[in-house]
Order: structure tokens, then C-alpha cells, then sequence
């Protein structure tokens, strides 16, 4: 029989899809932006698939020398030692899977954002650079996460089960595409974490229960009797990832209710998170910026001056019925002064294309506004 582990699939499934996410987010802004166009978008993208291949391959080559040398190394270890190792490796992977549950609301657009389009960079090196560090960051991240099962000799689990897990994540990023085209995120969001939820669930029970194995168990609680409730058998062994078996200890029944409930927790905490965060966001954007305020201070100041519009007005003529020009309101189209009243009167408004005509009260000496364009 091949062997196969869902801890191994798990840690590939979340490091595949990540990396494929980004991958496709940054073709999707360079399929997007008005500045990456013919043939030097083609050449932007042909270097980010370039440098993931690259830096994959790199990593990867890098992760299976380590992995035989710990092999190697290992092979002397003895049964309750492995059974340790392989429980800290499930658990770490329940944790990986937790995070790929607590990302996906996010990368479906259910829980408000307020990350704005990142730029690329502005050259095709900082491109280069950009995408191979992160796709060698995630290939890596699979290699530091399968160390425990190198320890322990589980290599021949590793071929198939990465396998499962690279066709997990392309089931995955096959659903968010169609919940994107579709506008069915919300449906696909809430599948998607509730099975990454339980499968972290079901991990972590696991581990724990390898822990048991190897330095004693806990009493059961109960034993199911019949071949349908068989952990190891159909239909039953559908739901073993979950966390299902049919004899539980008092630890497997404490530690599953314990992860679920910090998975809801984190998942709520998460929620109110990015409401708070969208709430902050659109309250600093209805906010003034330092310029915009200074402004809204001139215009107020321009209103509540004794003459509205005009900043300075020239030396009255000796002929107080001929009009002085304010030249300081506008250059363009200036306002007509009129020295009295009473000229104003005789010869009409003045110059309706004019912005404003203001005229010299004959009493207290003093401009007022008389007709404001």
C-alpha cells in the first residue's frame, strides 16, 4: 500500500495556493495597469513566471538535500521518538491549515479590506526580485515544515501526499476563481472555512493523540461497536481527517473542543478586526489633509473680510464718477469700482462681465459689496 500522510498534503495544499496567489495577483495588476502595455507587459509577465520557476526549483532542490541528510540522520531513532515527531508535525500543520482558514475570508473579499493596489515596482528587476523571494519563501516554508517527518523517516509518504496536497490547492484556487466570476464568494467563502477549520481541528487531535501513543493514553470515554463506525473504513474514514473515532479518550474529546472553540474565537476576532479597520480607514479618509484645511481657513477668512474678493484696490481717480480697477481679485476679469452711490445709480450696474462692482459709500468712507458675480 502507498503510503500517505494528510498532515504532509495540508502543509503543500496552503504553501501551493499562497504562492499561487501570488503569482496571480501580481499578472492581475500588470494586466490592469495602464503603464505595462504591448510588449513590455509581455516581457513583465514572462518574468514573473520565469522567476517563480526559478526560485521554486531552487528552494526545492535546496529542501531535498536537507531532507536526506536528516533521513540519514534519523534512522536511528526509535519508535516513541518518532511517534513524538510525527505529533509535533501534525500539529504544526493543524496550525498552518488554521491560518489558510483565517486568510480566506480576506482573499474572497467577505471581510472589509482596506489594502489599496500595491505597487509593482517600477523596473523589471525589482519584478524579478519581488516574485522569486516570495515563491522561494513558500517552497521553503515546506521544507522547514516537513523537517519532522525527514527525522523520523517518513520519506516515502512525502511523493504522494504532496501530490494530494498541489491537487488541494488547485481545487481551492479553482473555487475562488469561480466565486470572483461567479459573485458567489460569500457561498464559496464559508465552505472553504469551514473545511479548513475542521480538517486544523482534526490535526491537532491527531498530534495530540500521537502524544499519547508514545507516553501513555488517557482513559476512553466510549467505544462504538460495528463496522460502519470504523475509523478505517468507509464511510466513516471520510470524516478521520476531522477528527472522528469511534473510541475516544478523555485528552482526543479535550483538545478537540479546546481547538474548535480557539478557531471560532480567532475567527470572530478576525471579523471585528477588519470592521474596525474599515471603520478607521473611511473616517481618516473623510478627514482634511493638512493642505485641505489650510485652504478651507483662506476661503473663511476671504468670506468673513470686510470686502469679500478683493485684496487690494487702487487710488481713486480725482474724478470720483469715473470707476478704479481692484487689480489684485483677478487678473483676467477685474472689478469695477464706483466711488458713489449715486453715479451708480445714474449710469446703471456697470459691467455684468465683471466678477464683482463695488463702490465707495459716500457717508462712512468705507467699500461695500454691491453686486457679487
Amino acid at each position: 500500500m502507498v503510503a500517505f500522510d494528510i498532515g504532509i498534503a495540508t502543509i503543500f495544499a496552503r504553501e501551493v495556493l499562497e504562492g499561487s496567489i501570488i503569482i496571480s495577483q501580481y499578472r492581475t495588476v500588470l494586466l490592469r495597469s495602464s503603464e505595462w502595455e504591448g510588449e513590455r507587459q509581455r516581457l513583465a509577465l514572462r518574468t514573473i513566471t520565469l522567476s517563480a520557476i526559478g526560485a521554486g526549483f531552487v528552494a526545492f532542490a535546496l529542501c531535498l538535500i536537507v531532507g536526506i541528510v536528516l533521513a540519514i540522520l534519523g534512522n536511528d531513532l526509535d519508535d516513541q521518538t518518532s511517534q513524538i515527531i510525527e505529533g509535533i508535525s501534525k500539529i504544526v500543520a493543524a496550525i498552518c491549515i488554521l491560518q489558510l482558514s483565517l486568510k480566506l475570508p480576506k482573499w474572497l473579499g467577505v471581510y472589509p479590506s482596506t489594502s489599496r493596489n500595491k505597487e509593482l515596482g517600477l523596473t523589471l528587476g525589482e519584478i524579478r526580485f519581488n516574485v522569486a523571494w516570495n515563491i522561494w519563501r513558500e517552497v521553503a516554508e515546506c521544507g522547514v515544515f516537513l523537517i519532522p517527518y525527514f527525522l523520523a523517516g517518513s520519506i516515502e509518504e512525502i511523493p504522494l501526499s504532496a501530490i494530494i496536497g498541489v491537487a488541494i490547492s488547485l481545487v481551492l484556487s479553482l473555487l475562488m476563481v469561480y466565486a470572483n466570476r461567479t459573485g458567489s464568494q460569500y457561498s464559496v467563502c464559508i465552505f472553504m472555512t469551514l473545511i479548513t477549520s475542521m480538517l486544523s481541528t482534526g490535526l491537532f487531535v491527531g498530534g495530540c493523540h500521537e502524544f499519547e501513543e508514545a507516553l501513555g493514553e488517557t482513559p476512553q470515554l466510549w467505544n462504538i461497536n460495528g463496522n460502519f463506525w470504523d475509523k478505517n473504513k468507509f464511510p466513516m474514514t471520510m470524516f478521520y481527517p476531522f477528527g472522528y473515532t469511534q473510541n475516544p479518550t478523555i485528552l482526543h474529546i479535550v483538545t478537540l473542543t479546546l481547538w474548535a472553540a480557539l478557531t471560532i474565537f480567532l475567527h470572530i476576532r478576525k471579523y471585528r478586526l477588519s470592521v474596525q479597520a474599515a471603520a478607521q480607514h473611511c473616517t481618516e479618509e473623510s478627514l482634511p489633509t493638512q493642505e485641505e484645511r489650510e485652504e478651507q481657513e483662506e476661503e473663511m477668512d476671504i468670506e468673513n473680510s470686510p470686502i469679500t474678493g478683493v485684496s487690494r484696490v487702487e487710488e481713486r481717480d480725482e474724478d470720483e464718477n469715473t470707476p478704479s480697477i481692484a487689480t489684485d481679485y483677478d487678473e483676467e476679469s477685474p472689478c469695477e469700482v464706483y466711488e458713489n452711490k449715486s453715479w451708480r445709480r445714474e449710469n446703471g450696474e456697470g459691467d455684468l462681465e465683471s466678477p464683482c462692482i463695488i463702490s465707495f459709500a459716500d457717508d462712512v468712507g468705507r467699500v461695500e459689496v454691491v453686486l457679487d458675480k
